[in-house]
């Protein structure tokens, strides 16, 4: 997925419209967003995943204090990405629920409304048939789409920067993105059930490679050679490695808040994934396990 253009309207820190073109940036290697504290540079992760997904980046923000506080009235709150996929341009444009001037005077609730636009022309307007349907186009959820890449982004830079590794970073983000972009096809099938056993986990990954040939096919030819690495990648790459320990250590995370949520079925699958990771061997992850995993488990206040 790539970003072409962000309209962030009384959103955030922005009070009126803002319109930020990607495409000026050319179309190879990664945005780096930089600034000030304070700058908003947050506010437009937050605006890429309210589009795409109806939350922001942060778990600690709600869709409700989305707008802005400094924003005139009848200014509207919404944000609208155009992005990128496969090809394909596609609009979505969604706005939180907020209170706004009645016509009849007074306030009014404004209801969450959310639209995208297919490259047909083509439009879906309910708020979950659209996130449903973003996540169908890009492969991944939210979760996956923010913490897998991110938490594959830290391995990478801790092996190059502690380790004298010289993995590509930038790739390791990309491919953390499809990494199970198979399940478009297949749906997500629960990780219990798919390494059941020996025989199970051989058949899911034959038809995993079967849907990722389904999902190559669709493809223009001339765009085949540059898909086809991130659909089939070199399984013994030290990139593809930190990935799937990024997956690992997301399955485990989500475990961890289950568990403090006081769901006890998460215990054993904490323990089990936690020797998985501690299997594969690479001291990024036990330095990301170390340093970082616990603050996954903390409240906002209780981080420093």
């Amino acid at each position: 997925m790539r970003p072409i253009t962000l309209v962030l309207s009384a959103f955030g820190p922005y009070a009126g419209e803002t319109r930020l073109d990607f495409s000026l940036l050319g179309e190879k290697g990664l945005y780096l967003i930089a600034g000030d504290t304070g700058a908003g540079k947050t506010m437009l992760f937050d605006a890429i995943s309210f589009a795409l997904y109806g939350e922001p980046s942060g778990g600690n923000r709600e869709p409700s204090m989305l707008r802005c506080r400094f924003a005139a009235p009848e200014t509207p709150t919404f944000v609208e990405l155009t992005f990128r996929c496969r090809g394909q341009d596609y609009t979505v444009r969604r706005n939180p629920e907020y209170r706004r001037p009645s016509r009849r005077g007074g306030e009014t609730v404004q209801r969450a409304e959310a639209v995208l636009t297919y490259p047909d022309g083509n439009v879906v307007t309910r708020t979950k048939e659209v996130t449903g349907r973003v996540r169908d186009i890009l492969g991944v959820d939210r979760e996956q789409f923010a913490q897998v890449a991110m938490i594959a982004h830290c391995l990478a830079t801790i092996r190059n920067v502690r380790y004298g590794g010289q993995v590509d970073v930038g790739r390791v983000v990309l491919l953390s993105v499809y990494h199970e972009a198979a399940e478009v096809v297949t749906g997500d099938l629960a990780a219990p059930i798919k390494y059941f056993n020996p025989g199970i986990k051989t058949a899911f990954k034959q038809i995993e490679r079967l849907a990722s040939e389904q999902l190559l096919g669709y493809l223009p030819e001339d765009l085949k050679p540059s898909y086809a690495p991130l659909l089939f990648p070199e399984e013994d790459s030290p990139e593809w490695a930190l990935v799937k320990a990024a997956d690992k250590i997301s399955a485990y995370v989500k475990c961890e808040e289950e568990a403090g949520y006081g769901n006890a079925e998460f215990e054993s699958a904490r323990s089990v994934i936690r020797r998985q990771i501690a299997s594969m061997e690479l001291p990024e992850a036990e330095d990301f396990m170390r340093e970082f995993a616990p603050s996954f488990s903390l409240p906002l206040d209780a981080l420093n």
